[in-house]
């Protein structure tokens, strides 16, 4: 799921520059709120893996 996470974030800073360079303009902030979720969904991917590994370690 983390590296979910990171295509993400790589489809946010693309979206971002299509913005700011007119190559592909989309709505308003579309870029920085792709770019939040990507960092979420990385954020919940390292968590599920840390609490697999203390499971593990028990």
């Amino acid at each position: 799921m983390q590296i979910l996470g990171y295509i993400i974030i790589a489809v946010g800073i693309f979206l971002w520059c299509g913005n700011m360079f007119h190559f592909f303009p989309t709505f308003p902030l579309a870029g920085f709120a792709t770019i939040l979720i990507g960092g979420f969904v990385s954020k919940l991917g390292s968590k599920e893996k840390s609490a697999e590994s203390e499971e593990t370690m028990k």
